[in-house]
């Protein structure tokens, strides 16, 4: 399981926010869940309605 990265990420993505850090393209926190059940309502569900975000 890598919800230790994840939590690291969410927690390094507020910090940068919180100091006003200002990367020169976009800087997008991508995460889903229950990829250990089949995606349904996760990465497939994000693939078929954020492709855009997926692309970035």
């Amino acid at each position: 399981d890598m919800l230790n990265l994840t939590a690291s990420q969410a927690v390094a993505f507020r910090r940068l926010a919180d100091t006003g850090f200002r990367p020169r393209g976009d800087l997008i926190f991508f995460a889903v869940a229950d990829e250990e059940h089949g995606s349904a309502h996760g990465a497939r569900w994000m693939a078929e309605h954020e492709l855009d975000s997926i692309r970035a």
